[in-house]
């Protein structure tokens, strides 16, 4: 069924089709045919698809690899309102890549994507904030949006926050506060990120008396 809409022409079912194929869902993986679909939906302005579109064009993943093409399917994207590409927008001009390195630029990037509760541009305007790169420098503002992000349920960010608080990042230690975000992380089933968090939690529970480790 989603074939027959997909073949008369409807954006989201062909979008939908992109991504069975991208990740054979369904169907054997495809990349070529996952492109196909998901220019045929970016052709008719869906942000999605001209997001995805624009990273298998950076990855080579169906096409040749074309940074410059990649981009400009990004750019769409973001300009049509899509968080995921506004983010990355804000990522490749922060680290200067295919763009001119521009850090306040970055952060309005950043702003619009949180904007729309993206978890790691909050994440990522908690970092600007702390290190004062293209925003000035405020690390109770950091800690804010790191806490924004966190709150999301999003393990980095959790990592992020309890680290500043274990070391009085804003101006105040809290030890309790702490573990709780790194019990939390370590949750998450990433094993990076729940290596960091038990890490952390280890050398808490060395200093921190048993009744203030849970404390939000």
């Amino acid at each position: 069924l989603i074939t027959k809409s997909a073949n008369q022409g409807f954006r989201h079912a062909q979008f939908a089709l992109g991504n069975e194929y991208y990740n054979g869902i369904n169907v054997e993986k495809d990349f070529t045919k996952s492109f196909s679909f998901f220019y045929e939906a970016a052709i008719k302005h869906l942000p999605d698809a001209q997001y995805n579109l624009g990273l298998l064009h950076i990855n080579g993943r169906g096409t040749p690899i074309d940074i410059a093409r990649g981009f400009t399917w990004i750019l769409k994207a973001a300009n049509n309102g899509f968080a995921l590409a506004q983010h990355a927008m804000g990522d490749a001009v922060k680290d200067g890549f295919y763009f001119d390195k521009n850090e306040k630029t970055s952060v309005e990037w950043y702003l619009k994507s949180a904007s729309q509760n993206l978890a790691k541009s909050e994440l990522a305007i908690g970092n600007a904030y702390s290190m004062g790169s293209g925003l000035i420098k405020d690390e109770n503002h950091a800690l804010l949006w790191w806490r924004k992000a966190a709150l999301q349920n999003y393990a980095p960010a959790q990592i992020k926050l309890a680290t500043a608080l274990r070391n009085g990042i804003g101006g105040t230690v809290n030890l309790g506060n702490s573990y709780f975000w790194l019990l939390l992380a370590g949750n998450n089933g990433d094993l990076s990120i729940s290596k960091s968090a038990k890490d952390q939690i280890n050398d808490i529970e060395k200093i921190i008396n048993p009744e203030f480790r849970i404390s939000v």
